[in-house]
């Protein structure tokens, strides 16, 4: 696996990193309020977040990352728009 999700939902502040696996870095956190939002618009389940299964892991890793991608290049494309 390429990457590995600490979802931690079971005490307060619930939280969620992903890791790269090989290096051990953090590459994405999302705190208790983006958490909170994300699994309200339905970014995110509770299924996948406690499946044991590595391969629906691993998309929603993807997802993730992707998500977080395309929220900075939106946020940094309005930040730097010039009317």
């Amino acid at each position: 696996m390429l990457f590995t999700i600490d979802a931690r939902l079971d005490h307060s502040p619930n939280q969620l990193t992903v890791f790269h696996t090989l290096t051990g870095r953090p590459v994405l956190h999302l705190n208790e309020s983006e958490l909170r939002e994300m699994l309200e618009a339905g970014d995110i389940c509770m299924q996948e977040l406690t499946s044991n299964d590595s391969g629906t892991l691993q998309s929603l890793a993807w997802e993730l990352l992707l998500f977080q991608s395309a929220s900075h290049t939106r946020h940094s494309s309005l930040s730097s728009f010039h009317a």
